[in-house]
């Protein structure tokens, strides 16, 4: 998706719901972007962000009366308020960057960055998880299943183990809350709904697997059923 200025091009890897556009409004969204020159960013009211680059030298942003964050190098998270005006200048040459956005009156983000190593780390569930590998290659327990560089997977409602397969193994982890279900959580103190299914990697909880732009296949996102890929999708 091109920018109406000329910019950048933005590409969505997954929204929630899965028919949402971004005039219509929606829960979740990941995107990428690839930032071209210095200028503006899209407004998003009632939205919270946070972004992150990839690959590139630096982004000096400025949110105006809300401050200046200097982002000096990729792997660094920024979070800020879709409401804030937004300009973002190029401290060197185009950046790519990941972006992660959701309602706040309907659900709590969490974004940040794993050190993977050979003890594994354990996450705990949420409604949605995406486990995005950034550097090196992973491995997610219990299904065995290999993520390497851009390589993604989401899990609903369900705990999983990651580990590093190589020394420089690091991931995003993004967790989406949905405020409505964690106030009754709190109530009433137990899960809500019924006890899923063990997951399986076509179905289940593990719902969805993404690879890369121009990925020729899974590549390290190994499994019992892999799956070429010309572009992010889900299965």
């Amino acid at each position: 998706m091109p920018w109406k200025d000329g910019g950048g091009v933005t590409e969505q890897i997954a929204i929630e719901p899965p028919d949402a556009t971004l005039a219509s409004g929606f829960l979740w969204r990941l995107s990428m972007a690839r930032v071209e020159r210095s200028g503006p960013f899209s407004r998003f009211e009632g939205y919270d962000r946070t972004l992150l680059l990839v690959e590139g030298d630096g982004l000096d942003l400025d949110f105006g009366a809300h401050g200046r964050v200097l982002v000096e190098g990729p792997l660094r998270p920024v979070a800020f308020s879709g409401d804030w005006d937004a300009h973002a200048t190029l401290t060197g040459g185009p950046v790519r960057d990941l972006g992660v956005t959701s309602d706040r009156a309907r659900v709590r983000q969490e974004v940040r960055v794993l050190g993977l190593g050979a003890a594994p780390v354990s996450i705990p569930p949420a409604e949605t998880v995406w486990i995005i590998a950034l550097t090196g290659r992973c491995v997610l327990a219990p299904w065995g299943l290999e993520l390497g560089p851009l390589e993604a997977a989401r899990l609903d409602r369900e705990a999983v183990e990651a580990r590093g397969l190589s020394p420089d193994a690091q991931c995003l982890l993004v967790r989406f809350s949905e405020l409505a279900l964690l106030g009754r959580k709190r109530r009433y103190g137990r899960r809500i709904g019924p006890c899923p299914p063990p997951p399986t990697i076509r179905s289940g909880h593990l719902s969805a697997i993404c690879a890369p732009p121009g990925a020729a296949s899974w590549g390290g996102a190994r499994s019992s059923s892999p799956k070429a890929a010309s572009s992010w999708r889900t299965c």
